[in-house]
């Protein structure tokens, strides 16, 4: 060594010495195997390289640490070869432990065994079975292995959240995604040199793509890849049981990145010492085991069963739920213009959310943060538990309404928390996709927090509007926190918007979705096309929808207004005169204006909160007069005189007939619970049994009273005011915006559409019509949408004026519609044998379960699916005719994407093909017709009859080769031989479904 590195090395090593018996640092507490000895003290070896590591740093020197020196002797050497001296205990560290503590880990074996032979060994059964049929899963393919390892099952041994990440860099980032898995799985490697690599690589990799969460790919997730794929060299980890055996142990754990393979040493010592070693456990194991298992020649498994059923299951973690919850509640507290809000209702395993019109958030629906055993989720809860009838139904109508919205599977899914037999049909909640791991080291950090917050803002965009406006329907919001929903909503509505894209991608489609929207906001756009049509006719009608095309020969005059020639028809000889027309706009921008101001006048109904407040202001007066107020109840001449109000605002009730009788309170959330439900005393038989069924177990005699003063409170008294409403929109559609020439259309208007100033607003313009001279201006509840085909002009070209003025939404080709499509006609083909004359729903939920193991969400999603094939009438003779189309493997969406990968190579983006066009496909000849009159047509005018272009798009089976034509031509002084062998392209005529089969083969690729 030279000597300025032998001189740092050791002013290195005693700076290290230094710091470890600063911080109180033993070989007790953090050594494993070997040590380093100065003045006859020890410290562990990884902690001196850890300070002379920060020493060399503070010095500005260089220290090169060899990769081989990673662990164990290594390091040692390493060390050594520096100056220090190095000894290795003839114990490791964990050794001594372990014999140290070993009495306590026979009374767990002993325990284990009782729990085996009592049966509990099937609620974990199915890890050696996970383990059975994927052993040595997946496969060390860099071209496969993403998606191998995306087909396997892991239950719950991996985090839904680590799996989604698995797909998010899959589809951004695959390449690079494979080779790290690949070098995790590398045996020639060091495992702790690949966990760090493997660690360094995602972290940076997944930033990439996502910029705020976690990737999940922690210690857990590694041990669950490596297990599987090596199960007799590796144990499923998680860092929850991994504390408790450091804990039983009497050692300190290790830090994060080190976990993993301290726990791997400690579990192969208690594997070799105990479990190896136990005849009568391996006994009961394979006794009980079911036919299938996982041999486990290495009893690895069965060392992290051990371990897991023994220290995880006794585990309580609602202490740190406790935490998390605090954290959580402290944050969304001082959160600014957030769509939830704190709501301040909370117990040991859960805590409410509301949004932030305080529509979602009462005691029937609410979103909640829940915690089960080791895991947090997001949920939106419908409880059903002490509500009224009336609430009991509204939850099961509420149920079938966002059932029928199909929500994204990949976002949300349906959850039967509750596990009432009395709700199973209808009160299960839905769940948003991420969960979170009490078992995760950053838990408790900000981001882990800011994520819990984040997945609530977007659990309330899936599903927050669906159910906001089926609760204002249904008469469950306050006038005010409903027009306040309203306002907001519309005022989030761009004024001005244009859906543009590639032929084939729904624009105008859409936006008929898209008006109708704005006029009818509670209006269900999941209905059948047919419904949903019906209803956009009934606004075309009235007036409140307006549908135009822009074409070449579009002017102003035709859009705004113009002088039109007309012919008077009373005269005897006939003569033309010249009259001001309105035009298509003016028209529409008219009867937007006379409904621009709400204007009506409505009753305002004396409410619970005024008859309660009277109640206690006449209760206070009669207190401090020394009066008496007393309320009648059924009895007659029996009442209830209120003898006190409490400082929460709750009345005291005592029995006139008495003194010596009971006091009761009464309370204004129970109170207006009743007043909810019971608004005709009438009409309830059994005072007891009706009210505890609505609020529970109090005195119903004095509700009763209560509510009686209310009722008739409310009914005698009716006060009117003046309020505006009866605002409306009106939408204009322009189709196909950019094939007219939008400045001469417009003219000046085109400044008046701007947002800010149109009428209403604080910048309002007005212009004078050039033929009229009146004043014109555009209101803030006209609302336009436009659509553009790209393929006929780049967006590009558009007028720039116009452009600013208008919201852009890109309509792409959705090949997972195509998809979706097929699967349908995929998965019922699969019950052919069974299913097609029968229409049972057992039958059909048989079907699926067998298809995807049965899950509540895959019963509703698959069920629906069934109803509509049945539905459009189809029977066995019909699932016939799509034998050719699934028994052949035809993948449309991969079609899809191979053209569309093709075009944007040879042309742009601009001009892909839509996913309509391969919608509705159920047979070969319905797909050949397709290509025949839509697809190769568009593709001709695409590449201008270019006929080789279209070869490269298509293939050889729809574009031929025509070399060597000979043509003679006429007698002239001009060079043809450049003419004479000219090669030319041409269609195939497609007749046959064979012949089409090779072509769509060939497109493909496919030999």
């Amino acid at each position: 060594m030279e000597e300025r590195n032998k001189k740092i090395w050791e002013e290195a090593l005693q700076y290290a010495f230094a710091e470890l018996d600063k911080k109180g640092w033993t070989a007790k507490n953090n050594g494993r195997y070997y040590f380093v000895v100065n003045e006859g003290q020890e410290y562990p070896n990884k902690k001196v390289l850890y300070y002379v590591e920060k020493y060399f740093d503070k010095k500005k020197v260089e220290l090169i640490i060899p990769s081989s020196a990673n662990n164990g002797e290594r390091l040692n050497a390493f060390l050594a070869n520096n100056g220090a001296e190095v000894i290795s205990k003839k114990e490791s560290f964990i050794s001594s432990c372990i014999r140290e503590q070993s009495d306590v880990i026979k009374k767990l074996l002993e325990d284990y065994k009782k729990q085996i032979k009592s049966g509990a060994l099937k609620y974990e059964e199915y890890k050696w079975l996970l383990f059975a049929s994927q052993k040595g899963m997946p496969s060390l393919q860099k071209s496969t292995i993403v998606d191998e390892l995306l087909s396997m099952k892991f239950a719950n041994l991996l985090y839904y959240s680590a799996i989604s990440t698995m797909r998010h860099l899959n589809k951004d980032r695959k390449d690079q995604y494979s080779d790290l898995l690949v070098g995790l799985y590398d045996e020639n490697i060091d495992i702790e040199e690949r966990i760090k690599q493997f660690s360094g690589g995602i972290e940076s990799l997944y930033r990439e793509v996502e910029t705020k969460l976690q990737h999940h790919h922690d210690e857990r997730t590694i041990s669950t890849l490596l297990s599987f794929k090596y199960p007799e060299k590796y144990l499923l980890f998680k860092n929850s049981f991994y504390q408790k055996l450091c804990n039983l142990l009497e050692m300190e754990s290790l830090d994060k990145g080190e976990k993993y393979l301290d726990y791997l040493e400690i579990a192969e010592e208690i594997r070799d010492n105990f479990i190896k070693t136990d005849t009568e456990l391996l006994s009961l194991v394979k006794q009980y085991l079911p036919e299938g298992s996982y041999d486990d020649p290495n009893y690895n498994l069965l060392t992290q069963d051990f371990l897991y059923t023994m220290l995880e299951k006794s585990n309580d973690y609602y202490d740190q739920f406790k935490q998390v919850k605090k954290l959580f509640n402290d944050k969304l507290k001082n959160l600014d213009n957030s769509s939830i809000k704190y709501k301040e209702r909370n117990g040991k395993d859960f805590q409410w959310v509301q949004d932030k019109y305080g529509i979602i958030g009462n005691d029937y629906i609410h979103y909640e943060l829940y915690c089960n055993k080791s895991s947090i989720y997001i949920d939106l809860h419908l409880e059903d538990e002490a509500q009224s009838k009336e609430i009991t139904l509204l939850l099961k109508e509420l149920y079938v309404h966002i059932l029928n919205k199909k929500y994204d599977s990949e976002l949300v899914s349906w959850i039967d928390w509750a596990n009432k037999a009395n709700s199973k049909d209808y009160f299960q909640s839905i769940r948003f996709y991420k969960a979170f791991s009490l078992d995760e080291d950053d838990i408790l950090e900000e981001q882990s927090i800011s994520e819990m917050i984040e997945s609530f803002i977007e659990l309330d965009k899936i599903i927050g509007d669906d159910i906001r406006e089926f609760l204002i329907n249904n008469n469950q919001v306050e006038n005010q926190l409903a027009e306040k929903y309203k306002a907001e909503k519309e005022m989030n509505t761009p004024l001005n918007q244009i859906l543009y894209g590639p032929p084939g991608t729904g624009k105008t489609y859409h936006t008929i979705n898209k008006a109708l929207a704005i006029v009818a906001p509670n209006f269900d756009l999941n209905q059948e096309r047919e419904v949903v049509k019906q209803e956009f006719d009934k606004y075309v009608e009235n007036g409140q929808i307006v549908f135009t095309t822009f074409h070449q020969s579009m002017t102003y005059e035709d859009f705004v207004e113009g002088i039109k020639p007309k012919v008077d028809e009373e005269q005897e000889e006939k003569s033309v005169y010249y009259e001001i027309e309105k035009g298509v706009f003016t028209k529409l921008v008219e009867h937007a204006k006379a409904h621009q101001i709400d204007k009506t006048e409505k009753k305002k109904i004396y409410t619970f909160e005024d008859g309660w407040n009277d109640l206690i202001n006449e209760a206070t007066e009669a207190i401090n007069n020394g009066s008496e107020l007393v309320l009648p109840i059924q009895t007659p001449t029996m009442g209830l005189e209120v003898v006190d109000i409490t400082d929460r605002g709750n009345l005291r009730l005592k029995p006139k007939s008495s003194d010596k009788a009971l006091t009761y309170t009464v309370s204004m959330t129970r109170t207006q619970k009743l007043y909810n439900v019971f608004n005709n005393l009438n009409t309830v038989k059994n005072i007891d049994k009706e009210f505890r069924a609505v609020i529970g177990g109090s005195n119903s005699t004095a509700y009763w009273a209560v509510l009686n003063y209310i009722i008739n409170k409310v009914n005698g008294s009716v006060d009117t005011i003046s309020e505006k409403q009866e605002r409306k929109p009106y939408v204009l559609i322009i189709d196909e915006i950019n094939r007219g020439n939008v400045s001469a259309i417009f003219g000046e208007l085109i400044t008046l559409i701007e947002v800010s100033k149109r009428l209403g607003k604080e910048e309002a313009l007005q212009v004078i019509l050039p033929y009229s001279k009146e004043k014109f201006g555009v209101p803030d509840n006209l609302y336009i949408i436009g659509t553009m085909n790209t393929a006929d002009r780049s967006i590009e070209a558009l007028d720039t004026a116009l452009r600013r003025r208008f919201t852009f939404e890109e309509m792409i080709p959705k090949t997972e519609k195509v998809r979706s499509e097929i699967q349908l006609y995929n998965d019922l083909w699969k019950w052919k044998d069974v299913t097609w004359e029968s229409k049972e729903w057992q039958i059909v939920e048989q079907g699926f379960s067998n298809l995807y193991g049965y899950t509540a969400e895959w019963d509703v999603k698959k069920r629906d699916l069934w109803k509509e094939f049945v539905s459009k009438g189809y029977n066995e003779s019909d699932a016939k005719d799509l034998i050719p189309l699934i028994e052949n493997k035809l993948d449309l969406e991969l079609i899809l994407e191979t053209i569309n990968a093709r075009i944007e190579v040879l042309l742009d983006r601009d001009h892909l093909i839509g996913h309509s066009y391969f919608l509705g496909v159920d047979s070969i000849a319905t797909l050949m017709s397709r290509f025949k009159n839509n697809i190769i047509p568009l593709l001709q005018e695409y590449f201008y009859g270019d006929y080789g272009k279209i070869g490269l798009v298509l293939g050889g089976g729809f574009v031929t080769k025509v070399e060597g034509m000979k043509v003679s031509f006429a007698s002239f002084d001009y060079d043809s031989e450049m003419y004479q062998d000219k090669i030319t392209y041409t269609l195939k005529p497609i007749e046959d479904e064979g012949e089409f089969r090779k072509a769509i083969d060939a497109l493909l690729i496919k030999k």
